[in-house]
């Protein structure tokens, strides 16, 4: 039974891309069934160091093992809790995004006759403009607040206490002067 779900590790599937679905799952698979199976058969995976965390980083794609490989320690061999530590905020970072890519995705399409003829009027030049100074009003970096990592970093209560202090909008985290959100 162990050396089956040593297996059953080692025959994880490689994650590819940033897609929060497939870390997810990939982390579920390593923690919920065998880490937890091998633990409940009297082993400790937690304590296979090194060789583990290298089974698993192979697994990860390009863009995450770099994250983290930023974020592991220099002077010491990281620990494999710090590892699913950082899958699991990674994929909960990535939900949130995809989420809010989802809301403004709709929000986008769903339009009336009478706004399609506003935004015909407003033309392309006035729409690329409003879009070009690109400024996240967390880090004053040149993305958009979804993206930006500080904000993401924080616990979802001090995330809403965060967007209040810039007087962001709670639906699309953006700052608009009327009362109703464009996006509902």
């Amino acid at each position: 039974m162990v050396q089956a779900h040593v297996k059953a590790i080692y025959d994880l599937e490689t994650v590819g891309g940033d897609s929060a679905k497939k870390l997810r799952q990939f982390t579920d698979a390593l923690i919920g069934h065998n880490m937890r199976a091998l633990k409940a058969l009297g082993q400790e995976p937690t304590n296979w160091g090194p060789l583990l965390i290298h089974v698993i980083s192979i697994k990860l794609d390009k863009i995450t093992l770099k994250e983290w490989e930023s974020r592991a320690h220099c002077t010491e061999v990281p620990k494999l809790s710090e590892l699913i530590t950082f899958l699991e905020s990674k994929y909960k970072i990535l939900e949130s995004i995809e989420t809010i890519r989802n809301i403004n995705i709709k929000g986008s399409t769903i339009t009336t006759s009478n706004e399609k003829k506003y935004i015909e009027k407003r033309g392309t030049s006035q729409l690329f403009a409003s879009t070009s100074n690109l400024e996240c009003y967390v880090c004053k970096s040149a993305h958009t607040i979804y993206k930006c990592p500080k904000f993401y970093s924080l616990t979802v209560p001090e995330r809403i206490k965060r967007a209040t202090e810039l007087k962001l909008c709670k639906i699309c985290l953006r700052q608009h002067e009327s009362k109703k959100c464009n996006i509902r």
